[in-house]
């Protein structure tokens, strides 16, 4: 897998190349700006906002919860406020549900290893 040194220096290069060819017009190439905002949601994973963790349930999407080290369905977001949110999981694995206390540095996108 490339790191993320090696595409942004890849990134760079493009960007000299276009700049070389186009002048100034080549800040409003947009192809530069979504390979930009691609490289930031592959490499970067911060947690996820309460806000974030409910459009992930509305839409269907798996998350990864830090605390059981797995990724889950969520199934429902109980609101108390971001410091009394509890969240209705569906783990993969068991296919049952669990109700866990919404935090902020315990559901992301992509799996977390520390």
């Amino acid at each position: 897998m490339l790191t993320e040194k090696e595409c942004r220096n890849a990134l760079s290069d493009l960007k000299n190349q276009l700049e070389d060819i186009l002048g100034e017009e080549s800040e409003n190439v947009e192809s530069v700006n979504v390979l930009n905002q691609l490289m930031d949601e592959h490499f970067e994973n911060p947690p996820l906002s309460l806000k974030e963790v409910e459009q992930c349930c509305h839409e269907g999407i798996p998350v990864w919860d830090k605390e059981i080290e797995e990724y889950v369905q969520i199934h429902d977001v109980l609101k108390g406020g971001e410091k009394d949110a509890l969240v209705t999981v569906v783990q993969f694995f068991f296919e049952d549900y669990h109700v866990y206390p919404y935090y902020k540095t315990r559901f992301y996108r992509k799996e977390v290893q520390e």
